[in-house]
């Protein structure tokens, strides 16, 4: 994964802006201004999301966290499909705004902001 991802940001002329560092984000990340997760942490329970958030909490730098997020209401949304998708395919889950914040607070974070990127994604900062 990682020699994929070093010729991607080379061909972009990006390699000098960024540190690629392999490991394992359950157990320790490397330090950083801030930490950016996409469409990840929905691939995992409540107890395993927070058990990955603690970890970057420890680190002690924002939390950027891109995922779909589950509208109120029985209108018909991708994040519905998503969710059911996650569950059986992952063990994970998509959630409510509601239940983002709450997951980053059990983690030890401040939620922040939430900011809707389109119809699938919203970004929650987190401190």
């Amino acid at each position: 994964m990682l020699p994929e991802a070093s010729r991607t940001f080379e061909a972009e002329g990006l390699s000098d802006r960024v540190e690629l560092v392999a490991g394992d984000f359950f157990v320790e990340v490397p330090p950083g201004d801030a930490y950016l997760i996409k469409s990840c942490v929905h691939n995992f329970g409540d107890e395993r999301a927070i058990e990955l958030l603690r970890v970057l909490r420890r680190a002690g730098a924002p939390l950027l966290l891109v995922e779909t997020m589950i509208p109120a209401g029985n209108e018909p949304h991708y994040s519905k499909f998503d969710d059911v998708e996650m569950m059986v395919i992952a063990g994970g889950n998509d959630r409510t705004e509601a239940e983002w914040a709450a997951l980053v607070t059990a983690a030890g974070f401040e939620p922040g902001r939430v900011v809707r990127c389109d119809e699938r994604f919203s970004l929650l900062e987190a401190f």
